[in-house]
């Protein structure tokens, strides 16, 4: 998926390496409890469940040098409810550019669009203000029966309806560059 700064690339093999440095930066994973570091046999396991998951969509985060910068994915799809809980992981090296926002709106549309999703649900980390402000700036709104945690749901009337002209300025620009 194309955006403005940013692309949305459906990981292969070859990416392990990048997603491993992405999870093992301190920085980075600070917020969500610190970096992982699994054995290459566990990795490649994850990596081949979610590829083949009916309930997972995983995207590299590439700049549009191609580089690696995040990840954007989402979790427990349930169908027949319409819903997902979102994953949104940029590197703190690249963070403060616009790559979180325009990751969260691609994967955001992919799944309200695509998959006729309903509702996007997260639980951010209490001490996680960055995440908490991009999102409430994405039109999630915060559930406070949720005390431990920052739980937040978006819809896709709320998000179309707050979103649009991203989409639109978005569109313009691909048939611009690519005459689509």
């Amino acid at each position: 998926m194309q955006g403005l700064k940013i692309v949305l690339k459906k990981p292969e093999r070859a990416d392990l390496p990048a997603i491993a440095a992405l999870w093992g930066d301190a920085a980075t994973m600070k917020e969500v409890g610190g970096p992982l570091s699994w054995p290459e046999e566990k990795f490649a396991k994850w990596f081949e469940k979610v590829s083949a998951s009916r309930s997972d969509c995983y995207f590299l985060v590439l700049d549009q040098a191609g580089g690696c910068v995040g990840e954007a994915s989402f979790h427990d799809y349930k169908a027949a409810e319409g819903t997902a809980r979102l994953n949104l992981k940029i590197a703190a090296a690249h963070r403060g550019r616009g790559y979180g926002r325009e990751a969260a709106l691609l994967l955001l549309h992919h799944f309200f669009h695509d998959l006729d999703g309903q509702a996007m649900t997260d639980d951010i980390a209490p001490g996680n203000s960055g995440a908490q402000k991009l999102f409430l700036s994405l039109g999630f709104e915060r559930l406070p029966e949720h005390k431990d945690v920052f739980f937040v749901r978006l819809t896709k009337d709320r998000f179309y309806r707050l979103n649009m002209a991203y989409f639109q300025q978005t569109m313009r620009r691909n048939k611009e560059t690519f005459g689509v």
